[in-house]
């Protein structure tokens, strides 16, 4: 869903949800902020140079590029704003789990 913009994220949950049987569960494990967008490039260098290194481990340099390209070109949600977006398709956060600050896992009922 990092592809998206929140407004298609919007639509895409919304959809999801006519499809779905009330109390019906989604998991989503994506790449997802635990703090608000506008934080992002006070957090940037710190993401480069510790956590996603330490996230990938050995891989770091092989998929630095597109972890780069991925901030630059694609559209990063915050854990916050995902919740509002599920709440207003319908669902029910029952749980969110980070990984990393910039990757993590949510879980919610319809």
């Amino acid at each position: 869903l990092h592809h998206l913009p929140d407004q298609d994220k919007l639509r895409f949950f919304k959809r999801l949800a006519r499809g779905m049987a009330p109390g019906g569960l989604f998991l989503l494990e994506d790449g997802m902020l635990d703090f608000e967008l506008s934080e992002l490039p006070g957090r940037w260098e710190g993401l480069l140079a510790v956590e996603a290194p330490r996230h990938y481990g050995p891989r770091w340099e092989q998929v630095k590029p597109d972890f780069i390209k991925s901030f630059a070109e694609e559209f990063p949600t915050s854990v916050h704003v995902l919740r509002r977006l599920l709440g207003q398709a319908g669902f029910e956060l029952l749980e969110s789990r980070a990984f990393t600050s910039f990757y993590g896992q949510v879980l919610a009922r319809r």
